[in-house]
């Protein structure tokens, strides 16, 4: 099983769950990084039962884990999938617990109460998807106003795969391509800095790829595979400092 960055426990009785207030859990579209845990009551330990881990999260979209199996120590744990973590915002999480038999005695026998995960967006210094295409559209409007007025303005660096536009010192455009391994942290520096980054997009083939973290000239990545030929660009206010 592949090792998470970390836990979150739950401790479940008959009749409630503990903690009870959200639990925090990571950022918005993690894959694997945040393991869920819970500590059974003593009546569901040692008992032959067989667990899994039911899912709804922020879109109210349900997801199920496969079926699970429970430590010697009474603890059930599952580590959460990016199809789980993307819609982010607060998600509820709860443990059910069965038997093989599939006899109405013996069948599904508990659910526990609803734990709760918060995720923290993927890009916090960055605006929701709607408000960048807004600004995107925006900017690309007042881009063709300057262009029309200061053609002679626009300045052009390129340097193999990747460059930037300035267009009147206004609005620039940075893009590029790159390679990273799975499950490293992968920088990568933009050919030029922005004093605001209002839009960056980083996309293999047609999957789009999570942005860890983000500076006015770097952004980084971690894939959970390695990759080749990563497309990207940005879009924001230069810095002409």
């Amino acid at each position: 099983m592949p090792e998470s960055i970390r836990t979150v426990d739950f401790t479940v009785t008959e009749k409630d769950i503990s903690p009870a207030a959200p639990q925090w859990a990571g950022v918005q579209g993690e894959h694997q990084a945040t393991r869920v845990r819970f500590k059974l009551p003593e009546s569901l330990i040692g008992k032959g039962h067989h667990f899994h881990v039911e899912w709804i999260d922020g879109m109210q979209a349900f997801g199920m884990s496969e079926q699970l199996t429970a430590t010697d120590d009474g603890k059930v744990a599952y580590l959460l999938p990016s199809a789980w973590t993307a819609a982010g915002g607060t998600a509820e999480v709860r443990l059910c617990a069965g038997k093989d038999e599939t006899d109405e005695e013996h069948g599904q026998v508990f659910f526990s109460a609803v734990g709760r995960l918060t995720f923290s967006p993927r890009d916090e210094n960055l605006p929701s998807v709607t408000d960048a295409k807004n600004m995107l559209f925006a900017l690309l409007g007042k881009t063709e106003s300057v262009l029309k007025k200061t053609e002679d303005c626009v300045q052009s660096s390129v340097e193999g795969e990747r460059g930037c536009v300035n267009f009147g010192g206004q609005v620039a455009l940075a893009y590029g391509r790159c390679n990273a391994e799975a499950g490293e942290n992968t920088e990568i520096a933009m050919p030029c800095a922005f004093s605001e980054v209002c839009f960056l997009l980083v996309q293999h083939g047609g999957t789009v790829i999570p942005v860890a973290a983000h500076t006015r000239c770097s952004f980084t990545i971690k894939p959970t595979e390695s990759m080749t030929d990563i497309f990207w660009f940005a879009v924001g206010t230069p810095d002409e400092n």
